[in-house]
């Protein structure tokens, strides 16, 4: 019964990746952390220039996901006009252009910013593999393929 159970969960996964690639889905398996059910936002973003929606934050790090909640999410992205800034191993904690990138992606029209090789964790100065950050300003884009 366990391995019907893993090769149903299996093949309905292959399902959803080719379903979703030919809908334009991105091919890339992304993780969300959340305290609570659901995928969450940290807060409306507001700066002098204005503010904008509550954007979601992933992760291609299953392991860096856990640091921001217990339940962790299996996605992928509808976006296809994506903002990529390569930080080259910065942490978000001293990369000073993290939250202004944000801001002028959003108003430049971009779908989502993927921040590459960073350096994500909840605490400065935590040794973690690199990632990249994945900010998704409207959450109609993230679909949620699994809980795990």
């Amino acid at each position: 019964m366990k391995y019907l159970k893993k090769f149903i969960a299996t093949t309905i996964r292959e399902y959803l990746n080719e379903t979703l690639i030919n809908e334009g889905v991105l091919n890339k398996t992304l993780y969300h952390g959340s305290y609570t059910n659901g995928l969450t936002t940290l807060k409306p973003y507001s700066n002098k220039v204005g503010t904008i929606p509550p954007p979601i934050f992933l992760t291609t790090k299953k392991s860096v996901a856990k640091d921001y909640g217990n339940n962790i999410y299996m996605c992928k992205i509808k976006c296809k006009n994506i903002n990529e800034i390569d930080v080259n191993g910065h942490s978000f904690h001293d990369y000073t252009s993290f939250e202004n990138d944000i801001y002028n992606s959003y108003d430049n029209g971009y779908d989502c910013v993927v921040f590459k090789n960073i350096i994500d964790s909840k605490e400065p100065n935590t040794k973690v593999p690199l990632s990249d950050i994945y900010v998704v300003f409207d959450s109609a884009n993230v679909v949620v393929l699994d809980k795990l």
